[in-house]
């Protein structure tokens, strides 16, 4: 036995040792130098030969075009992949907090029982412990932004706006090296301490940051460089499939509006999947810098913290700083002060003062919050929390357009059909134009009128967007002929999924 396993490889062992990173470093060379040679080969060989002469009964042909017209099951298939991996790439969820999910729940098993309500919420405690899966809740979200992909948007527009008053917030206390990434991760309760003190959300980090520079003389600065390199570590975005989905949503958008323009008809579905591709790019590019699928919280360990001083110290002593003096931080820093969180209605007005340094702390307009967008800390609420209404309501609007101008005169299965399609599109395009208008009336109103006015117009937006998505499935038992007839040019030959 000894004998077999001193002889096991005792090629390698012989000419490489341990370095077989060499080794596979020949094979890649050896694979790479076979490409050529392969095909002048072939093409030396193959030419040598001569033509074969099939028999008739047996006929061989080369290229074929594809037929000129497509199936039902072929438009179902495309748009279906088109919404599942635009939704699946646009949701960026937090981090999964356990305790979270278990105060949550605690709270509403002890939910007075008076109120149906109350009884409604003891009962479902218990599928609140699902939320602390990262894939429960990334299912949750994705379920949530199937139908209502432009609220997506707003909870993406106000995370956006959260994060960057955090990176202001930092960059004033002399963390000139904080961005946007750092920012959304610690909004994501992504961070904790050497002994276990984990930070909820970005306000909780950015409090105990500001505690650091009043306790240490001098301040302290956050080695952010291994903690930049632990979030793309642990980063789990899939480089690949974000190409393919952009790809596949490019090519459905241009297949679209070539439709229109040649005149031929365009199926509800597809125009559907063209509304979702529009909030999804929207919602994208809020979240371009949050880090995607991460799973545990990352150690900001003592020795990433270092007096202001001496990190200033290294950072003069460098030849980088020497060559570029901008990148040595700050060290004189005005004293932080805090504004208490129950005067946010006085803030809305001041908060409308030209921009600059922050002096205080971000407010969270909804205190102990434990979900986005409500967990998130604003430095001027009156105007994050309006323009983020605004976002969402402009973008609910167009989705309601796109459905509604293309097919305002489109044709069901029966007379009523047009008429609901009609009247969902309109109540698309209304309800988040009054939604937005409530975000400024509540400045001034916020009585209970306006909450019974708000909860009855989500209901009727509900029940539109149901009315919407029902005729979207019905219409495939009656389309025109000429939504089957493929378009008559070469980016039907470009590959996607067919």
């Amino acid at each position: 036995m000894a004998q077999t396993l001193m002889t096991s490889g005792s090629l390698f062992r012989r000419y490489f040792g341990t370095n077989l990173e060499l080794l596979l470093l020949y094979l890649f060379l050896l694979g790479l130098l076979s490409v050529p040679f392969t095909s002048l080969g072939l093409v030396f060989i193959l030419k040598s030969g001569h033509p074969i002469q099939f028999p008739p009964s047996d006929p061989h042909v080369g290229f074929v075009a594809g037929p000129d017209y497509r199936g039902t099951l072929n438009i179902i298939w495309v748009c279906i992949s088109t919404i599942f991996t635009c939704v699946y790439l646009s949701v960026h969820v937090d981090i999964s907090d356990k305790s979270r999910a278990t105060e949550l729940t605690q709270t509403l098993q002890t939910a007075p029982t008076q109120s149906w309500a109350g009884k409604i919420a003891r009962h479902l405690a218990p599928l609140w412990h699902f939320t602390a899966h990262s894939i429960c809740l990334r299912v949750l979200w994705m379920l949530f932004n199937i139908f209502a992909p432009e609220l997506v948007v707003f909870v993406a527009a106000l995370e956006r706006m959260s994060a960057t008053d955090a990176v202001k917030f930092m960059r004033s206390r002399g963390q000139n090296d904080w961005n946007m990434k750092l920012a959304f991760f610690a909004d994501m309760g992504g961070f904790e301490l050497d002994d276990g003190t984990h930070f909820r959300d970005g306000l909780s980090f950015l409090k105990w940051f500001d505690r650091l520079q009043e306790t240490h003389e001098g301040g302290v600065v956050l080695t952010v460089r291994p903690l930049v390199d632990e979030i793309n570590d642990r980063s789990n975005a899939d480089l690949v499939l974000k190409v393919f989905t952009c790809l596949q949503a490019t090519w459905l958008l241009i297949q679209t509006f070539v439709r229109l323009a040649e005149g031929k008809a365009v199926s509800e579905l597809e125009i559907t999947t063209c509304a979702y591709i529009l909030c999804t790019v929207i919602s994208y590019a809020c979240w371009l810098q949050k880090p995607y699928s991460i799973a545990g919280r990352i150690v900001i360990r003592d020795k990433f913290i270092v007096p202001r001083n001496e990190y200033t110290s290294r950072q003069q002593s460098s030849p980088l700083s020497r060559s570029h003096p901008y990148l040595t931080l700050r060290t004189s820093e005005s004293t932080p002060s805090s504004i208490p969180l129950t005067h946010i209605r006085d803030h809305m007005e001041t908060s409308r003062k030209p921009e600059s340094a922050p002096t205080h702390l971000p407010i969270m307009i909804f205190c102990g919050a434990r979900f986005a967008p409500f967990n998130r800390s604003y430095l001027r609420p009156g105007i994050s929390w309006p323009v983020g209404c605004h976002a969402s309501a402009l973008v609910g609007a167009a989705v309601g357009l796109i459905h509604g101008i293309p097919l305002w005169n489109a044709q069901f299965v029966t007379t009523t059909g047009q008429w609901l399609w009609r009247a969902s599109c309109i109540v698309q395009v209304v309800i988040p134009a009054a939604t937005a208008m409530m975000a400024v009336i509540e400045i001034w109103y916020s009585g209970v009128f306006l909450l019974v006015a708000t909860l009855l117009m989500a209901f009727i937006y509900c029940v539109s967007r149901i009315v919407l998505l029902t005729l979207v499935w019905i219409s495939f038992w009656s389309l025109p002929t000429s939504v089957y007839l493929d378009i008559d040019w070469s980016w039907s030959y470009i590959p996607h999924w067919h």
